[in-house]
């Protein structure tokens, strides 16, 4: 468990931050940065996100589109679980979750 979860206070949730993304908050460019923020009620996994990505400019920038729907190059997940497994951006949060911010990827 990070500092960042051990912490949670229980009106609060996990904002992770992977790989490359990690850059456009400030990170290094690899592995992880976690951020503690304020669940609001009736949190939704985009209502988090659209939050999150005001304080974050170059975030904002990569994760939404123009038409307001979310980037095809970020994958985001919800307790480990990508969307559309277990939740969708409308999914309510809860206090304790955590939401993954994963860039794209590719292999061969």
């Amino acid at each position: 468990m990070s500092d960042a979860e051990s912490r949670l206070d229980g009106s609060e949730v996990t904002v992770e931050v992977l790989t490359w993304v990690n850059r456009l908050v400030g990170g290094s460019g690899s592995g992880s940065v976690a951020f503690r923020e304020a669940l609001e009620p009736d949190d939704s996994v985009e209502s988090l996100l659209r939050r999150f990505s005001q304080h974050h400019p170059a975030l904002h920038a990569q994760l939404w589109e123009r038409d307001g729907a979310i980037t095809e190059n970020l994958h985001v997940l919800v307790n480990h679980k990508m969307i559309g497994d277990t939740h969708t951006l409308r999914s309510r949060l809860a206090p304790g979750d955590t939401v993954s911010l994963l860039g794209q990827f590719s292999g061969g």
